[in-house]
C-alpha cells in the first residue's frame, strides 16, 4: 500500500501529457487529475534538473582530471608527482563520496 505525504492512501492516476503519454503514477487522493497532472510535471522537471546539475558536476571533475593528467606529463620531479597524486586521490575519495549520497530515482 503506498501513502501520500498527507497520509491518506495514493490513488493510481495517468498521465496525458505528451512527454508521458499512458504513464501511470500514485497520486494523492484530495487533488484533481489536474493538479496531480501538474505535480507530476513539476517532479519531472525538478528531476531534469538534477541530472543536468549532475551531468555538468561529472564534467567538470573530468576537466580537472584531465588537467592534472596534464600536469604529470610535465612533472620534473618526485617530489610535484607527490602533490600531483595526493590532490587526484582526494579528488577521487570525494567523488566516491558524491556519488554514495545520491539517491536513485
Amino acid at each position: 500500500m503506498v501513502h501520500c505525504a498527507c497520509g491518506l492512501e495514493a490513488v493510481m492516476r495517468t498521465s496525458w501529457t505528451n512527454r508521458n503519454p499512458g504513464r501511470r503514477f500514485y497520486g494523492c487522493p484530495t487533488l484533481t487529475q489536474m493538479e496531480a497532472q501538474q505535480a507530476n510535471e513539476l517532479y519531472n522537471l525538478t528531476r531534469q534538473r538534477q541530472l543536468l546539475a549532475s551531468v555538468n558536476y561529472r564534467r567538470t571533475i573530468i576537466e580537472e582530471l584531465e588537467r592534472f593528467l596534464g600536469n604529470l606529463v610535465a612533472c620534473k620531479t618526485t617530489e610535484h608527482l607527490k602533490h600531483i597524486q595526493k590532490a587526484v586521490f582526494i579528488k577521487v575519495i570525494d567523488l566516491k563520496k558524491e556519488l554514495r549520497l545520491q539517491v536513485p530515482p
